[in-house]
């Protein structure tokens, strides 16, 4: 019941609060959608930590986050350091991790942050067809004339500035139409359905965080593609020795703590098996490779 309550939390909605689950077997874990099979079961997601040069693992996180997204990149930087000595200079990511805040987080640390340019129209896109929102009524379909300030829907109605936000460093204008307008609007389904009794809101981006500028501009020059193209062989290596050569594609033990402990066993048995081919090739004898 404890886990559910969590669960609840991260619901919007009395709904959705309703229908929210947890697994009675295995109540830390969070149903989690599996890229093999398709499937959904109680899950839980491993965050390794990998050296560039060695290819030893120095970093293990076991959360309940199905997306990557919420894992924060300070504080695994901190976990490196602390078990490290040093804080790293680099860190290179997949896209699921350069969101705003460990941009901007990194960033003030001094760790040179190296990752994909998250598409905005992609992102865009995804949250207007979660909203049920028509291609037709995108926001960049909403213009704004030069004598107001104010925006004209596709319908030709105003929408007026509201307010403005500042969320995770970037600052946005609000703009909204009136309830009264969208709920006789015979276009409401299509614009706004999961909200025309309020009124149509669209938010235009006036002002981008200053680390997320830099990132975007540092992703453009050449040694940041190049550093990135390695993060496949690096990131992606211990997750296939411990899936395929360790057959850990199913954890044994039940619970959030007995799960990290399989997996940190799996790290360290990875990280032998890398010890002993770093030792012989610092070991071996050329004369007698060409014998």
């Amino acid at each position: 019941m404890a886990e559910l309550e969590e669960i609840r939390k991260t619901k919007s909605g009395a709904e959705n609060k309703a229908k929210a689950r947890v697994s009675v077997s295995e109540p830390e874990a969070r149903f989690m959608k599996h890229g093999n099979d398709g499937g959904i079961a109680p899950s839980y997601n491993v965050q390794i930590t990998t050296d560039s040069r060695a290819k030893i693992i120095v970093g293990l996180e076991v959360t309940q986050n199905s997306s990557d997204a919420g894992v924060s990149l300070p504080d695994m930087v901190k976990q490196v350091e602390a078990r490290l000595g040093k804080q790293p200079k680099q860190v290179v990511v997949d896209g699921a991790y350069t969101g705003v805040n460990n941009i901007v987080q990194l960033a003030k640390a001094g760790v040179d942050l190296i990752g994909p340019v998250t598409d905005a129209k992609k992102r865009q896109a995804g949250a207007r067809k979660s909203s049920g929102i028509a291609e037709e009524f995108a926001g960049e379909r909403f213009v704004q004339r030069v004598d107001e300030k104010a925006l004209r829907c596709p319908q030709g109605e105003r929408l007026d500035l509201v307010r403005i936000n500042v969320k995770r460093g970037n600052t946005y204008e609000i703009y909204q139409a009136q309830g009264s307008i969208c709920r006789q609007c015979n276009f409401r389904q299509q614009c706004c359905p999961k909200g025309f009794e309020k009124g149509r809101s669209v938010s235009v981006l006036i002002a981008e965080d200053k680390d997320v500028v830099a990132f975007r501009n540092r992703m453009a020059t050449e040694p940041a593609k190049a550093a990135y193209k390695r993060r496949g062989e690096i990131a992606e290596t211990p997750h296939a020795w411990i899936k395929e050569k360790f057959g850990i594609r199913k954890l044994r033990l039940r619970g959030k703590r007995k799960a990290s402990l399989e997996i940190l066993w799996a790290c360290l048995t990875y990280n032998v098996m890398q010890w002993m081919r770093l030792v012989w090739r610092k070991n071996e004898n050329p004369a007698l490779q060409t014998a």
